[in-house]
């Protein structure tokens, strides 16, 4: 993953790895976790890493799918952090559409919409944009299935 906030001149990567712990359907409720390691650099302020874990929940009927995370985020020398977030999307086509709201315990939620599509079979690419904290986000993002 690669974010980056101009207003505060920020960039985080991420690798993380998903694990389904029940089986997506079409049509039905399943629940996963992520866990994964963040690297955010500030310009001028130097970097900071971060492991994290999400549960996650998605509930899917026809083209529309609902999704619930909570996790908890853990930067080196810092508090940990809770974080949550919740997002609707819908299929429209060869490109699936979302809205979602996240944010952390105490803090301001950031709102985005974005886009996906699959470049090919199993390796999907997304983008975002959004507004949180007073500044305008964005990310893009390549996913690769195994």
């Amino acid at each position: 993953m690669l974010s980056r906030d101009t207003t505060a001149k920020a960039t985080i990567t991420a690798v993380q790895f998903k694990w389904l712990l029940t089986p997506a359907s079409e049509s039905g409720c399943n629940a996963g976790v992520v866990g994964g390691l963040a690297h955010e650099r500030v310009s001028g302020e130097g970097s900071v890493n971060a492991p994290y874990w999400t549960g996650l929940a998605t509930c899917r009927q026809g083209s529309w799918a609902g999704h619930l995370n909570l996790g908890r985020q853990h930067p080196r020398h810092q508090t940990a952090v809770t974080m949550w977030g919740l997002a609707l999307e819908k299929t429209l086509g060869p490109v699936t559409a979302h809205v979602e709201v996240f944010g952390e315990r105490h803090g301001r939620p950031t709102r985005q919409v974005g886009l996906r599509t699959e470049l090919r079979p199993g390796l999907q690419i997304d983008g975002t944009v959004g507004r949180g904290e007073s500044s305008t986000v964005f990310s893009i993002g390549l996913k690769q299935a195994f």
